[in-house]
């Protein structure tokens, strides 16, 4: 049944999924954060790195409630803290440069005199290829066609070999294991690529597909022979305004007095 957001003892879906998910990922992780410090985002690990990383920072004086804190520590993992207005920014930015394993050295969050609480999100991810991609096999400068239609040249990373691929209604998957992914006796991790079949942006395919494409690989039995060219993809860490995004997505903030009394979300990166 409904519960007032924040109460651990009765926790919504959404809470005992994230706690599911946290704990599943955790054996990708490292034995505790201080050890992302020598993190090498040019010397790829050979076994996957996933950390999740949670923290609630509390500005100043002001009252939060405790059971939101609570129900935050309890299924989310949250760090939580408190510290003056003057030494928020070097606090949230240690927080990111640990958590990123120094790949984001900055908090993207703005302080303002009536900031009452900032809460961070960070997830760092390394993994080699199960099957790897060479550099002699990588075409350069090919046509890639964009989702509106235009075309740009792109470096296309080739392999022809057997892969799990399946078909829905308008669309094709493939699944590119990652090395080790189920070396400790659990799932291996993957990356599902999934591509429209006319020219169109994944985004306009139904919603349903990406549930769909993922439990047909899942369950698909046997693999294929694929002629696979995957271009090389370069995501910078920008700082990207995200209230737009929740607006599209439909996301509604609603109150949030279920965290403190009268307070809005200001500001979302």
């Amino acid at each position: 049944g409904p519960r007032a957001p924040g109460d651990s003892a009765s926790p919504l879906p959404r809470d005992l999924v994230w706690s599911a998910v946290q704990r599943a990922l955790r054996r990708f992780d490292v034995a505790g954060p201080e050890q992302l410090r020598s993190f090498n985002p040019d010397a790829i690990p050979e076994t996957p790195l996933v950390h999740i990383a949670n923290n609630i920072l509390v500005v100043g004086e002001h009252v939060v409630r405790q059971d939101y804190l609570e129900a935050a520590k309890h299924w989310y993992d949250a760090e939580i803290s408190r510290t003056p207005l003057a030494e928020a920014k070097t606090a949230l930015d240690a927080w990111a440069d640990l958590h990123t394993g120094g790949l984001i050295k900055q908090s993207a969050i703005v302080l303002r005199p009536d900031t009452v609480l900032v809460l961070q999100n960070a997830l760092l991810f390394a993994a080699r290829w199960e099957r790897r991609f060479t550099k002699a096999s990588t075409i350069e400068k090919q046509p890639f066609t964009r989702a509106d239609g235009s075309t740009s040249r792109a470096d296309l990373m080739t392999s022809t070999r057997p892969y799990t691929l399946v078909a829905g209604p308008g669309w094709r998957a493939l699944r590119l294991p990652y090395n080790g992914g189920g070396a400790t006796g659990g799932p291996t991790l993957a990356m599902d690529v999934i591509l429209p079949n006319r020219v169109i942006s994944p985004a306009d395919l139904p919603a349903s597909t990406w549930g769909e494409a993922t439990a047909a690989l899942t369950a698909a039995t046997a693999e294929q022979q694929v002629a696979l060219k995957l271009p090389k993809l370069d995501l910078a860490s920008g700082v990207m305004d995200l209230f737009p995004v929740l607006a599209a997505m439909g996301v509604d903030l609603g109150s949030l007095d279920h965290i403190a009394e009268g307070i809005d979300a200001t500001q979302a990166a």
